[in-house]
């Protein structure tokens, strides 16, 4: 004999009562994961991004040495 298998509910159990998973299950998890991971990066990123405005605006000084 030839079926299609089809899911058995459980007892006393009705379709609609069914608990659908959440979208955004183990973000949380993967959002701390990827942050403990690329520490590093990011402070190296932060640190460059930050000396590079600092250089710059000190560099004002020698471009523009007038008062005009």
């Amino acid at each position: 004999m030839t079926g299609v298998a089809t899911p058995l509910d459980a007892p006393g159990r009705s379709t609609s009562a069914r608990i659908q998973p959440a979208a955004f299950t183990g973000t949380a998890t993967l959002l701390r994961f990827n942050l403990r991971r690329d520490r590093v990066r990011m402070s190296v990123w932060l640190l460059a991004l930050t000396l590079g405005t600092l250089a710059t605006a000190a560099e004002y000084k020698t471009l523009y040495s007038t008062p005009e």
